[in-house]
This record gives C-alpha cells, sequence and structure tokens, in this order.
C-alpha cells in the first residue's frame, strides 16, 4: 500500500480489481488521489430537463417555481488510478419515481442531497481529455463520455485567485463551455449560516454521520450500458469554498447546444481542493415504492 493510499476513504474503498479497456488493464474501482474540482450549481428549464431525460426510468426533480436542479462540474484531477485528466460534467437531479417539488432555494442541491435517499445525480453529458478514461468511464461506468481538449488555469492575488477553463470537442469540434470564476481566499460565513439554516437539523445530522461526502449517480442509457444504473461515489476534501454565484464577477458560457438549450441558471460556486474520490461500480436503481 502506497502513502497516497493509506487515506480512510482509500481503506474503506480499496483497489479490489482490473478491467480490460482495449488493450489496456484498467483498476477498478475508479480513484482520484488529488486534484481540484470545481461545482457550480443552480437551475435549468424544467420542461427541457424533462426532454432531456425522456426514456429514462428518471424524473427531473423540480423546484416550486418549475425549474430543474442542475450542476456543472469542472475537474482537474491530477494524481488519478487511470492518470491525470480533466472532466467537463453536466448533471442533472432525479428520481426513479416522482417527487413533489422542493422550495425554490439557491442551495436546493445540498438539501435535496442530505434529506431525499431518491434522489441521484444523473450524469447526462461528460467529456475527458484521455481516451483511457473515456473509454473507462462508457465501457465499464455505462457514461456517455467524450472526447476533448481541454484547459483550466488558475491564478492567484491577494486573498482570492481565479479559475479559467475551457472544453473543445474532438468529434464534433467547437467549445463545450467556458468560464473565468472568481476563488475566494476564505470561506464567508453568511452563506454557511444560510446553507445551515436551509438544510435544517436533519440534514446537517445526516450529513456528519459519514467522514465522507455521498452523492449517488445515475448513468444515462447508453448503447454500452441499456439501463439506467446507480454508481454510489464517495469524496473528502483538504479544502472547500462555498459563496453564490455572482454574475458582476463570473462568467460562465455554455455553447453545446444540447445543454444551452437548458437555460442554466447558476446559483452557487463550490471550488474543493486536494480532493479524493472513489467511484463504485453502477448497480440497480431502487424499485419506485409503487412498483413494489
Amino acid at each position: 500500500m502506497t502513502p497516497r493510499d493509506q487515506h480512510l476513504l482509500f481503506r474503506r474503498y480499496p483497489l479490489e480489481g482490473v478491467v480490460r479497456i482495449g488493450s489496456t488493464d484498467a483498476p477498478t474501482p475508479y480513484h482520484i488521489y488529488d486534484g481540484s474540482m470545481l461545482f457550480i450549481g443552480g437551475t435549468a428549464d424544467g420542461t427541457r430537463a424533462r426532454e432531456l431525460l425522456r426514456g429514462e426510468r428518471l424524473t427531473p426533480i423540480l423546484d416550486d417555481q418549475g425549474s430543474a436542479l442542475m450542476a456543472l462540474w469542472v475537474c482537474n484531477f491530477t494524481a488519478a488510478s487511470l492518470d491525470p485528466h480533466h472532466e467537463l460534467q453536466f448533471s442533472i437531479f432525479a428520481s426513479p419515481q416522482p417527487e413533489p417539488p422542493v422550495e425554490a432555494h439557491p442551495l436546493a442541491i445540498f438539501r435535496l442531497l442530505a434529506l431525499n435517499p431518491r434522489a441521484v445525480m444523473v450524469c447526462h453529458g461528460l467529456w475527458n481529455n484521455t481516451p483511457l478514461v473515456v473509454e473507462y468511464n462508457r465501457s465499464h461506468l455505462g457514461l456517455d463520455a467524450r472526447l476533448c481538449a481541454s484547459r483550466i488555469s488558475a491564478t492567484e492575488a491577494a486573498n482570492e485567485g481565479r479559475m479559467q477553463f475551457g472544453f473543445d470537442d474532438f468529434e464534433g469540434g467547437g467549445c463545450i463551455a467556458e468560464g473565468d470564476v472568481l476563488i475566494p481566499g476564505r470561506q464567508g460565513r453568511r452563506i454557511l449560516l444560510d446553507l445551515l439554516r436551509h438544510v435544517g437539523v436533519g440534514g446537517t445530522l445526516n450529513a456528519a454521520r459519514s467522514p465522507f461526502i455521498h452523492v449517488p449517480v445515475a448513468n444515462p442509457i447508453t448503447p454500452d450500458l441499456p439501463e439506467n444504473r446507480v454508481a454510489h461515489t464517495y469524496a473528502v476534501n483538504d479544502s472547500q469554498v462555498l459563496r453564490p454565484y455572482d454574475g458582476s464577477q463570473d462568467h460562465l458560457a455554455i455553447h453545446h447546444p444540447l445543454y444551452a438549450a437548458l437555460r442554466f441558471r447558476p446559483a452557487f460556486v463550490q471550488q474543493a481542493e486536494g480532493v479524493r474520490f472513489v467511484y463504485l461500480r453502477p448497480e440497480a436503481l431502487p424499485v419506485p415504492a409503487a412498483a413494489v
């Protein structure tokens, strides 16, 4: 066991085998040992989110204003079981069964994940910048991964920094998404208090019971995996900063027509450093209660 494997997360979920990816043996489960993760959460057009998931066994979770909960992820994984790589992901939050609307709130995603055990994050649009990771995600995890050219950079100034990123599709050409966002040097107190109030005592206790951040991820139906399944993911970060998205100092442009049509409205930005992450093998979705 190497020093990077000795963290509690990797002792709990160790590498346990290999899978054949083309002519390469790749370790499983998927491990990230270090890197950064930018999480931009918000809402999308509810009608268009339903259209996006038409044909899936999953229904978008809407708020009481009719908007779907959506996120964009930008990851710079500098040490990983599949070697360093970048990732861009578009996600819609959904359930195997229709759910009542959640309260419209900038931090609604956190409350949903803390309190609704049926909620999953559908990894609908996924791009990586190495062929090995693309093929692993497609053939082993059932994700609709595609190859991209990517650039992620960070600059630092007094008490704050910025992250710039851009992703270009290898197959179709053109920019998928690009951005330039502020990363504060310290955590603001106001948004943390807002988060605690919105998530509530129950959600806070649920989160505190685990040493890891748990997000169940569902795949879209693809030729490699012609059914929706759910993969449990676990993460722990050395540091993370959460703040409201501010259009006066943040820039995000989604150019891919499928995801631009969702009319994403960013509400918050969370930047994590020293990311450790495990993505387990997909398993069957829970059967909706009405179908039991």
